[in-house]
Order: C-alpha cells, then structure tokens, then sequence
C-alpha cells in the first residue's frame, strides 16, 4: 500500500504534466502562426517580383513592337526610293530634298546614303553633317558584308551593330537597286543606337526602367541614364531587328522602394484580418470557392481577350502605316505632277486597304461563333463531310486529289454549318499546303483512342516543324506568309471545336512529312 507522501507526490507530477500541456499547445500554435506568416510574407515578396517582371515583359514587348513598326516604316520608304531610282524616277537634286525631309522628321537616323553599283558613295542626305564619306567605298567590314547580302539575296538586310564613322554605335539597313536584272546600287538607312533611345523610348518608360540596347551577344550599345538600383533578376530582352543581325532592345526593373515594403507590410496585415475572419466565416467556405472558380474564369478569359487585342492591333496597325507613308508620298508626287507616281502610290495604298478588309472580314467571322448559331440538329458525319466536298469540288478536281473516306454511320448533334467549317478548313488548308512533288492525298478519318472519339484529317503536304504546332492556332498565323487568307481558319476551327467541349490538336513529323489534325467534340456526339 503506498504511503500518503508517495501519492501526494504522484498528484503533484500529474498535475504539473497537465499544465505543461496546457502551456506547449498555444505555445506550438503561436511557432506555427509565426512559421506560417513569414511563409506568407516571403510568397508575398516572391508575387511582387513576378507581377514586376511580368509589367516589365509587356512594356518591352509594346514598346519593341512600336519601334519595329517604325522600322518596317522606315524600310518601306527606303524600298520606294529604291523603285524610283531603278526606274529613273529620282535624280540627286530630289534625293536630297526627299530624303533629308525624311530623316529631319524620323531622328532616329543620321542619313540615307546612296551607293552606286561599284559600292562607292554618290550621295548622302542630309548632306552637311555628312559630307565627309561622299566618295568613299564601303570598305567597312559590316556595311561591305550585309551590301553584297543584300545585292545577292535582292532584299532589304540589317547589319549587326558595328562602330560608325560618325562615332558612336550604329546599325543600317541595306536595300539594293535594281533595273530589270542589272545592279544599279543601293540606298542605306544608318541609324544611331543614341537616337534610336532619345526618341523611340517613350519618357514614362524611360522613367521607369533602365533601358538600353545591346548586340547578340548581350554587349550594351547605348543606354539611358539610370535613375534608381538596377534589380537584375527583372530583365528582359526584345529583337528589333531579325536576330541574325541582333539588335535587341533590353529593359530591366529596378529594386523594391520603401513604398513598395510598406505596401508588402500592408499586405500582411490585411491577410492577418482576412485570417481572423475566415474563422468566424467559415460557413461561408463552398461560397467563396465557388467565387473563385469564377474569378480563375474570368480572369482567364481576360488574359485572352488582352492577347487577342494585342495580335489584332499588331496586324490592323501595319497596313495602317503603309497607308499613311504612302498617302506622304502620294500628296508629293501630286504636288510635283508625277502621273505614273500618283498610280503607283494609289496601288500600294489600295494593295493595304484591301489587306484590312480580309482581316475585319475573317475578325467579324471569328466573333460571330460565340454569338451567332444556328437551332442545333442531329447530322451524320458522313453528310458533313459529302456537303463539304461538293463546295470544295472545284479544287479538288483542278489539284486531282485522292480523297479517302471513313465507313462510320456515326451522328452528330450541333450547329451544322460550324461542324461543316471544321472540315471545310481543314481539308482546304491540306490542299493549300500539298506538295507539288506527288499527288495530293487526303485522309478523313474516325479512330478510339483511350476510350474517346477522335476525328482526323489526314494529309501528305509539307508537314509542319514541332516548333510550330501551337502557334498555328493563334490567330493571324499562317506557315506561309504569301499564302491567301488572313491567317484565322485554325483560329475559326479551335474555336468551334472548343465550344463543343473538344480539343484540337496536330501531329507531323516534320518538313515534308505531311500532317495530321485530330480533334474530339464530345457534347455532339450522339450514339448511332
């Protein structure tokens, strides 16, 4: 039996267990509670620097693609004086006045040069402040090397940035001169990587970002002065000019300010009160959940709304400019009387708006799939398919292509002209894109895979390389630039095939290897 000391001594132990336990839950709550906020506080940093960059990407990127419509501007005036002097069109004294007009207005360039076909320089504009390369040769390495690029290519080529005579870093463009097939010279744009920051950047970004342009190789060629601490883990990297020559345009972000810590502190302190309250609105759980998804949603949608935007203004704004450096042109050669001028400068400027039209027409196509549909009806596959081969029967037959056809009795139920667009687009990009090498072979198929229905359209064309096989879907996107239509049709089909709760998606083994779209529509399949 065990004396009263022993269990008092007993009680005693117990007791202070219990409160030791009392004390090490709140204690272990109050570690975690601390653990979790500076969590918070270093995912919370972590967001900040990932909004930064993602604000530093579009600025770069927008401006990059100002400053490469400006070029594209540029070039295209280089390219009409080229046809002017290769028809006879200019002589010197209307070079200079043109040109140096030209440059006053674009200050990103120092001259238009002009280059006989024995690469000797005849003339430069404006001619004061560069008159002392009048009669030189082009012995530079870089200029001597991208001029007989440009001679034997017939195309308008950039150097790579190289020292200038001038005296600071410069890159130029080269455009040869031709009359039928003889070599008659070339007309050079020479532009200043210092002016071409002056004023192509726009303040407020110049402001905000350290900016500066470099080479290929990431050698800075100029920059604006810095106005805070450089964050360089916040950079990135735009092409002006097509990377073989590599002119590149580079913003970088600067540090965190204390305005910034304290709006991180704020942060904390609001997540600190949403904490507190969760707990007592934690009824409200699937509620928010629900708000959520709809917010993912949203916020998804607009993500591709702004992408969209953003491709659409790209493609609308460059027949845009071409319209307005021809209309310049146009006033001039009014002005001066020049019939055959004023023909040519309205071709051009027809030539663009006819372009605008496509794509408005393909744009105002593309909207009208979510907003305009036809009472859905049960179709079979193989009526869609024989309804889209009689409209495309006329190419079919000119081509002479072999069209093979699925054996499935398999029935649809949607909105049949958009099912009808999904094959009609796809068969005829297969013979728009057939080779020229062998008979145009075309395969419309039905297969299981992994238990769902997979419709195909099968063809031996040109193939497509992988780099390409989720670019093809953005709209405006095409494999051959030259090729008819605006680049929407894969665009229009994704569209439609998504609406129908599918996927899409393309298989190919490469450059003239033919290609393969397969898609799925599980909400209109219906059982046969």
């Amino acid at each position: 039996m065990a004396s009263p000391e022993h269990s008092q001594t007993k009680i005693s132990h117990q007791g202070q267990a219990r409160s030791g336990m009392r004390w090490f839950g709140p204690a272990l709550i109050l570690w975690a509670f601390i653990f979790f906020f500076m969590a918070v506080l270093w995912l919370i940093e972590g967001n900040a620097y990932k909004i930064k960059r993602n604000e530093i990407a579009n600025d770069a990127e927008s401006v990059g693609e100002s400053i490469r419509l400006r070029l594209k501007g540029n070039q295209d005036y280089l390219l009409m004086l080229a046809k002017e002097r290769g028809d006879g069109a200019i002589d010197a004294a209307s070079f200079q006045e043109r040109a140096s007009r030209y440059v006053a207005d674009h200050p990103e360039m120092i001259n238009i040069t002009w280059v006989d076909a024995a690469y000797l320089i005849r003339d430069v504009a404006p001619l004061a402040p560069n008159s002392q390369i009048v009669g030189l040769r082009l012995n530079l390495a870089e200029p001597k090397r991208v001029s007989q690029l440009a001679r034997e290519s017939r195309q308008p080529v950039y150097t790579r940035p190289f020292e200038a005579i001038q005296g600071n870093p410069s890159f130029e463009i080269w455009v040869p001169v031709f009359h039928d097939d003889v070599f008659l010279g070339l007309f050079g744009g020479v532009y200043s990587c210092e002016r071409t920051l002056r004023h192509l950047i726009p303040t407020q970004m110049s402001k905000s970002y350290p900016v500066a342009l470099e080479d290929a190789s990431g050698k800075v060629l100029w920059e604006l002065p810095e106005t805070g601490t450089v964050d360089v883990r916040m950079m990135h990297r735009v092409f002006l000019t097509p990377p073989e020559s590599g002119v590149r345009l580079r913003f970088m972000g600067y540090g965190l300010g204390v305005m910034e810590w304290s709006l991180l502190l704020l942060e904390m302190l609001c997540l600190a009160f949403v904490l507190a309250m969760a707990w007592a609105m934690w009824g409200l759980k699937r509620e928010i959940e629900v708000r959520k998804r709809t917010e993912d949603i949203l916020q998804k949608k607009n993500a591709d709304m702004e992408q969209y935007l953003y491709t659409v203004s790209h493609d609308l704004r460059s027949p845009l400019v071409t319209v307005k450096n021809f209309l310049g042109f146009l006033e001039s050669d009014v002005a001066l009387g020049n019939q055959e001028r004023v023909s040519q400068d309205l071709q051009f400027i027809h030539g663009a708006a006819d372009k605008m039209k496509l794509l408005l027409d393909e744009l105002l196509e593309l909207s009208r799939i979510d907003h305009i549909e036809s009472p859905p009806a049960r179709v079979a596959i193989m009526e869609v398919v024989s309804e889209v081969l009689d409209t495309l029967a006329g190419v079919i037959n000119e081509r002479k292509v072999d069209i093979r056809l699925p054996d499935t009795d398999l029935i649809l139920f949607g909105d049949r002209p958009r099912l009808c667009q999904i094959w009609q687009n796809l068969i005829e990009n297969a013979v728009k894109y057939s080779r020229a090498d062998c008979i145009t072979s075309i395969e419309i198929g039905v297969r299981q895979l992994d238990g769902e229905t997979v419709f195909f359209v099968k063809d031996n064309g040109i193939g497509i390389d992988s780099q390409y096989h989720k670019k093809i879907f953005g709209i405006f996107e095409k494999l051959d630039p030259k090729s008819p239509g605006a680049g929407l049709g894969l665009s229009m089909v994704q569209r439609v095939v998504e609406k129908s709760g599918g996927r899409i998606w393309v298989e190919s083994e490469g450059s003239g290897k033919g290609a393969c779209f397969l898609f799925t529509l599980p909400r209109a399949m219906v059982q046969s």
